[in-house]
């Protein structure tokens, strides 16, 4: 064993800079790499979407006419960020979404007077149906689970703008 430790070999000055330094070509690309990745990663960022949505539970209503409605609670907190028009998906209870699918809605008003419901005052939101996937029946007091989009912005749109 001794032996072996004495007899280490001593390696030229050019033998221990070639061992000693990292080659050009791998930092320059690993560099490049990192670069393009992290570009790309920004421009999703940029790009794609991210929806913000209010969730909340509802009602089915049926109308005179044979069509329903959905009636939901948004808190007084959330009801600014709530205007007509604006997108929304429903979950029936008793519908998995990943079977059936979401029911496409819209906010069709918004009330004026304020309710009390479950200690919380808020406005009650009325939400007419624009798709009714097949397979779903609906009926009058149906509770529902209720998606307000509320915007579409990318995430750097978020950060960068209030």
């Amino acid at each position: 064993m001794n032996e072996s430790l004495n007899n280490i070999e001593l390696r030229s000055e050019r033998t221990r800079s070639i061992i000693g330094e990292i080659p050009p070509v791998l930092v320059r690309t690993g560099t490049v790499a990192v670069c393009i990745v992290l570009i790309l990663l920004i421009a999703a960022a940029w790009i794609i979407p991210y929806p913000e949505n209010i969730s909340a539970d509802g009602v089915v209503k049926d109308d005179a006419n044979g069509s329903y409605t959905v009636k939901v609670f948004v808190p007084y907190a959330l009801s600014e960020s709530v205007k007509t028009g604006m997108p929304a998906r429903i979950e029936v209870e008793g519908y998995p979404a990943q079977e059936a699918g979401y029911i496409d809605a819209s906010v069709a008003s918004m009330s004026e007077n304020v309710l009390n419901f479950n200690d919380k005052n808020g406005f009650e939101a009325t939400l007419s149906i624009v798709r009714l996937p097949d397979g779903i029946r609906l009926h009058d007091g149906m509770p529902v689970k209720v998606n307000v989009i509320v915007s579409q912005k990318s995430i750097i749109n978020r950060l960068f703008q209030k």
